[in-house]
């Protein structure tokens, strides 16, 4: 976990990145909420959780499609840098400044999901194995280090994603973005976050929560929410959303990870 200094180092840096991301969506039309622990830290804090020390944000499919194609067209700026799902699993915008750590906005998608249990199960599993056939040896690492797996259950996970060490990633990459977009979308009532981890994955919403934004104040700036922020919260936090919590340390330790794997990707670029 980052220290108390740390973490307000972190904190600063994150805020400028958050005011960039805002910036792009307004100037282009995009709109976006804040998501998890940032969301929370806007409602209760008015500003990031003390202990927080990342950044998220989510948005429908068709908002992110067109964040990619701006993001692609031009560069905003030589201290941001934007992968998107083919580079990474979870996209994400990055701060890099020489010689201070790395800061990111991770950005997960809404996609339409059908409305019967049976084929809301059956489409999550189907994007899991895709999504664990779709990962690096480093996502790999990040994933055992959050999962709360057994032995057996990790060794199996990883049996049956053994396509990834056969096939180009960049293939599945293609396929599970795929499915997440196409496969049992029913009547396109609902939507789930289909680049979440599964316990995010598997937590369905009604597609009016992603219809309606408001600006809210965020530290000393405006960031955009949904405005059914309660439904999205509840979803993952549950109904006393509003009482602290303290994030796990493997969530510190994954981040950790995190920021080593974005160095790589960083130094190719």
């Amino acid at each position: 976990m980052p220290s108390e200094l740390g973490t307000k180092d972190l904190h600063s840096k994150m805020l400028i990145l958050l005011e960039k991301f805002h910036e792009i969506c307004i100037k282009n039309g995009i709109k976006y909420s804040l998501h998890g622990g940032t969301l929370l830290g806007a409602i209760r804090e008015k500003g990031f959780i003390p202990w927080d020390d990342d950044a998220d944000v989510t948005m429908v499919r068709t908002e992110y499609e067109k964040l990619c194609k701006v993001m692609k067209s031009q560069d905003p700026d030589g201290r941001f840098l934007f992968f998107d799902h083919l580079d990474l699993l979870l996209p994400r915008l990055c701060l890099v400044e020489k010689g201070q750590p790395r800061v990111w906005i991770d950005i997960f998608v809404y996609d339409y999901i059908a409305q019967y249990k049976l084929e809301q199960k059956i489409k999550n599993i189907v994007i899991l194995w895709l999504k664990g056939c779709s990962k690096t040896s480093e996502e790999w690492r990040i994933t055992k280090t959050r999962a709360n797996y057994s032995k057996w259950e990790s060794r199996l996970y990883y049996i049956l994603c053994l396509p990834s060490h056969i096939l180009p990633i960049r293939y599945m990459r293609h396929l599970h973005n795929f499915c997440c977009q196409h496969l049992f979308c029913g009547n396109k009532k609902m939507i789930h976050r289909s680049n979440d981890q599964y316990i995010g994955m598997v937590k369905v919403l009604p597609a009016h929560v992603m219809k309606r934004y408001m600006l809210v104040p965020f530290e000393n700036i405006k960031l955009m929410i949904s405005r059914d922020y309660k439904d999205m919260l509840v979803s993952m936090y549950g109904e006393d959303y509003l009482i602290p919590k303290k994030y796990a340390e493997d969530e510190f330790a994954a981040h950790d990870i995190c920021r080593r794997m974005l160095e790589k990707k960083i130094a190719s670029n």
